[in-house]
C-alpha cells in the first residue's frame, strides 16, 4: 500500500521562480485533489551544488568516495524518503539549464548502480519558443537510467500574451498529473519496463568481468551479488518480457566478449 500522504521531491531546475516552477505548482494542486499528496521543493540554483570533477571515484569506489562536500547528499537524501520525484527545467538552447545539468552529471553512481526502482517519475518543462521534445526526452532517459518504475512527462510554450500559461498546457499538465498520480497509488504492482530490465542485465553483463573488476569494482561488488536474478527488486514481470529480455541478454554476451 502507498503511504499516507505521498512524499514527492520536485526539484526545480530553473534559475527563476516563473513559468516552470508554474507548471510544476499546477500539477501539485492537481495531485491534491486526487489524495493526500506533500510536495517538498528544492530549487537546484539556490543549493550548493559543485561541477563533477570526472574523478570517477563515485563509480569505481561508491557513492561516498566523492570528494566534493555540498548539498548534493542531503537532496539525494530528500528524493530516497520520497515516492515519488518531479524534474522540472525549462528549455536552453535545445536543452537543460546549467543548474540541472550540473546537478544531473553529479550523478553518475546512481546510473551505474540504480537506486530507485521504487519510486515514480515525472519530467516537467516549459519552453519560449521551441525545444521541449528533446530537453523532455533526456530528462526522462536519466530518470529511467536512475530506476524510475514510471516516468510521467509534460511541457510546452510558456506565458501567453497575457503572461499566464496557456490554457492548453495547464490542462495538459493536470492531465500528466493525473497519470502520475495513479502510477504512484499503484506503485510497485507496475511491472518494469523492457527498458529498465536490459538495462540491468546489459550493465550486470558488462561489470562482472574481471576487466570491471579492476577498474569499477564497487560495480563488481554490487552486480556480482545481483546474479541469477530477473530484476534487482522483485517486481511483477510478463513470461514473454523474461523470454525476451534472456535472447536479447544472451546475443549482448557475444557482442561484449569480442569487445
Amino acid at each position: 500500500m502507498p503511504r499516507n500522504p505521498l512524499a514527492i521531491t520536485a526539484l526545480i531546475g530553473s534559475p527563476r521562480r516563473q513559468n516552470t516552477l508554474h507548471l510544476v505548482e499546477i500539477v501539485e494542486d492537481e495531485l491534491k485533489k486526487l489524495g493526500n499528496v506533500q510536495v517538498d521543493y528544492v530549487f537546484l540554483g539556490e543549493r550548493n551544488i559543485e561541477f563533477c570533477r570526472g574523478c570517477m571515484q563515485c563509480m569505481a569506489r561508491g557513492w561516498e568516495f566523492c570528494p566534493l562536500k555540498d548539498d548534493l547528499a542531503d537532496i539525494m537524501a530528500s528524493i530516497e524518503k520520497s515516492d515519488g520525484v518531479i524534474l522540472a527545467s525549462p528549455v536552453y538552447i535545445y536543452h537543460v539549464t546549467a543548474q540541472t545539468k550540473t546537478f544531473l552529471d553529479r550523478l553518475p553512481a546512481f546510473c551505474h548502480r540504480p537506486a530507485f526502482f521504487h519510486k515514480q517519475a515525472m519530467a516537467v518543462s516549459t519552453t519560449g519558443f521551441m525545444g521541449t521534445k528533446p530537453t523532455l526526452k533526456y530528462m526522462g532517459d536519466i530518470l529511467g537510467a536512475l530506476g524510475c518504475r514510471t516516468v510521467v512527462t509534460v511541457g510546452g510554450q510558456g506565458q501567453d500574451k497575457e503572461g499566464k500559461l496557456p490554457a492548453k498546457l495547464e490542462e495538459k499538465a493536470r492531465k500528466a498529473a493525473r497519470r502520475f498520480h495513479r502510477n504512484l497509488v499503484k506503485g510497485d504492482a507496475i511491472p518494469p519496463s523492457f527498458a529498465s530490465i536490459m538495462q540491468f542485465r546489459i550493465q550486470r553483463l558488462m561489470f562482472t568481468t574481471g576487466e570491471a573488476a579492476k577498474i569499477f569494482p564497487a560495480d563488481f561488488e554490487h552486480y556480482s551479488k545481483l546474479k541469477g536474478r530477473r530484476y534487482p527488486v522483485d517486481a511483477r514481470i510478463r513470461p514473454c518480457k523474461l523470454a525476451a529480455a534472456w535472447v536479447a541478454e544472451k546475443l549482448a554476451g557475444v557482442f561484449i566478449r569480442f569487445m
